[in-house]
């Protein structure tokens, strides 16, 4: 299985009085997410299915990339994922049915800049919003044991590359 790891798009934070499980995406975040996702579509990188955390800012970055690549089979909300650590994510992709080859999921930093240290051979100092990472499952008992993944994808918006 492939899984490509994507940080919810600036998010605004301009009514300070929202809860953050509220917060939507600013201009930046709401341009910076259709790019993301065709620059996947680009790659042939099109998922069986997404999985988001349901803070605003990330279902939302999870829409708008499902609607740039044409996406229709739906997203899949959960909230054990808002805030999730690398642990946690983890414990989620294991969880995950393996008849899927490829899946987006959406969610939040630290965890996923934590994931990536600790679980793929990528090193980063911090995922950037609306940043990509896609590793490969290498270990076939990977649900069970110690997991060992290899990363094939990172990029962000910025990257010019």
């Amino acid at each position: 299985m492939k899984v490509i790891f994507i940080r919810h798009a600036k998010s605004s934070w301009s009514q300070p009085i929202l809860e953050d499980h509220a917060r939507p995406l600013n201009d930046r975040g709401i341009k910076n997410a259709p790019e993301m996702g065709l620059r996947l579509k680009r790659l042939g990188l099109l998922p069986e299915a997404i999985y988001t955390s349901t803070a605003l800012r990330a279902a939302s970055t999870a829409e708008l990339i499902a609607t740039a690549i044409g996406f229709d089979k739906g997203l899949k909300k959960h909230p054990e994922l808002y805030h999730a650590s690398a642990s946690q994510l983890l414990k989620f992709l294991r969880n995950i049915p393996d008849k899927y080859d490829l899946i987006y999921l959406v969610a939040h930093n630290p965890g996923m800049t934590d994931f990536a240290n600790l679980y793929t051979d990528l090193e980063i100092d911090n995922l950037p919003t609306c940043g990509i990472f896609g590793f490969e499952v290498v270990s076939s008992d990977w649900q069970k044991n110690k997991p060992t993944f290899k990363s094939f994808l990172y990029d962000f918006p910025k990257n010019q590359s």
